[in-house]
């Protein structure tokens, strides 16, 4: 198999797994009752180890993807502006402060800075469509939320990170240049991450 089908098997299988985690966590009822609409984002897992371990580009994919796609198994379509918004603001915020460091942040802050962005992004797109500014009046909330969801995911992220990179079951799936950036990501982000 060629490594160009391996990495799009391995992108199938993330968001694949990013919808089954999205799905499930639906089914969950609200973690934070006194924050209407906060759950912890777990499919944002998939989109950050995806951007730090194959690329920003399949990043970007499976952060589109699985806000799409998610709109056929369950989550409703008028949803998808508000999840698709927030998705790219994050991946945007995640992208950059990934690429424009040098070993100064870690999965932590990469993820919480990515909440920080998905919540503005929604809020934004409820803004539009709601035609009023105050819903900026939430954001404060969202934007407190965003610690306690954003450490959750960054971790999550590291130790999963740190457990492929120990078995090296990606390396089937990533060519060497492919193998190289994970290696580097994941030795530049781990300093920071450990707990």
């Amino acid at each position: 198999m060629s490594k160009r089908v391996s990495k799009l098997t391995l992108l199938a299988i993330i968001i694949s797994m990013a919808l089954v985690t999205h799905y499930i966590e639906s089914l969950l009822p609200s973690l934070f009752p006194f924050a209407p609409g906060v759950k912890l984002g777990l499919a944002n897992i998939f989109t950050l180890f995806t951007i730090t371990v194959i690329g920003y580009k399949e990043g970007l994919v499976v952060a589109v993807l699985r806000c799409v796609l998610a709109t056929f198994i369950g989550t409703p379509l008028s949803t998808l502006l508000f999840s698709l918004t927030g998705a790219i603001c994050a991946y945007i915020a995640m992208s950059l402060v990934l690429s424009l460091s040098r070993g100064g942040v870690s999965y932590i802050g990469i993820s919480v800075l990515g909440s920080c962005f998905h919540n503005i992004g929604q809020i934004v797109a409820a803004g539009l469509i709601l035609n009023s500014v105050y819903i900026v009046s939430y954001l404060p909330v969202l934007i407190i939320m965003s610690l306690p969801t954003g450490l959750f995911i960054g971790y999550c992220t590291y130790y999963a990170t740190k457990a492929l990179y120990a078995s090296r079951a990606l390396c089937q799936f990533l060519d060497a240049g492919g193998q190289n950036k994970f290696e580097t990501n994941y030795n530049k982000l781990k300093l920071r991450s450990k707990a």
